[in-house]
């Protein structure tokens, strides 16, 4: 019986372990929003007169993002795609 609650025990923590090394490096990266940042102005400078804007955003001084409402530049990065600009 007491052999059982120890491996029931160690199967727990080994899960508990697993779970959270896997939450741990699944949230997405603040690089990962500045190599999207970076593609996209690529992309932009290569004269194809428009440009992905987003929907919504989440504030941040360090980047900037293309609202779609005024297609002006905002301090955010940007959560959902919502089309495109002209210029």
């Amino acid at each position: 019986m007491t052999k059982k609650v120890i491996i029931a025990v160690g199967a727990l923590i080994v899960t508990a372990a697993v779970s959270a090394f896997t939450y741990a490096f699944n949230e997405r990266d603040v690089k990962d929003d500045l190599f999207d940042a970076n593609v996209e102005a690529l992309a932009r400078s290569e004269g194809s007169g428009k440009a992905i804007c987003y929907s919504q955003y989440s504030v941040n001084d360090s980047m900037r993002c293309l609202e779609c409402g005024s297609c002006k530049y905002v301090n955010g990065a940007g959560v959902d795609k919502g089309g495109y600009c002209r210029f």
